[in-house]
């Protein structure tokens, strides 16, 4: 679930910083990149939801639960530190929510900043983790049976995927205009 959580959050962040950076550069390439930024979340949207439909099916669920769980257990293996960092990032969780909770823009802002360092520390681990052959067949066929149960709920989501993909590489390429 972390992982899910790390990911969303990293990527909502640098699509963020991508449209800053592009605002900056050139005001017409920002029009521009902020319609393709609009694009891109209402489909991630429509996927996530298609996605979260999928997640309830108990044999998606079992091979989410098996393949987080080894990749876990070899992150562990290769960093030891690992459990510390998960425990400090759903310590932090509560404390935003408490934050949030209090209205506490600042404090907010405070743990955002330490929950993304904690979660690029574990990204790093995972990337490395990702290097076992074992792992990266696991997670093709769990990504596999898992866009199979969303084209069955949802028969477009293959079209989909291919126009997030594409609106991503546009993002990419208008950050470097």
């Amino acid at each position: 679930m972390f992982f899910r959580r790390s990911y969303k959050f990293l990527t909502i962040m640098i699509l963020i910083i991508s449209s800053v950076v592009i605002a900056q550069n050139n005001p017409q390439q920002n029009q521009k990149a902020q319609k393709i930024y609009q694009q891109y979340q209402e489909i991630s949207q429509q996927l996530e939801g298609v996605q979260k439909q999928a997640l309830e099916d108990e044999k998606i669920q079992k091979q989410s639960e098996e393949f987080t769980q080894e990749l876990k257990t070899e992150m562990i293996r290769q960093d030891s530190s690992v459990e510390g960092k998960i425990s400090r990032q759903e310590k932090l969780m509560e404390e935003y929510k408490k934050a949030q909770a209090s209205g506490s823009k600042e404090e907010m802002t405070a743990i955002q900043q330490k929950f993304q360092g904690v979660s690029q520390d574990l990204q790093s681990v995972q990337q490395k983790a990702l290097q076992n052959p074992e792992l990266v067949k696991e997670r093709d066929e769990f990504n596999n049976a898992l866009i199979a149960k969303m084209t069955e709920i949802e028969p477009k989501t293959p079209d989909l995927l291919a126009q997030l993909q594409s609106l991503s590489q546009k993002l990419q390429q208008s950050s470097q205009h």
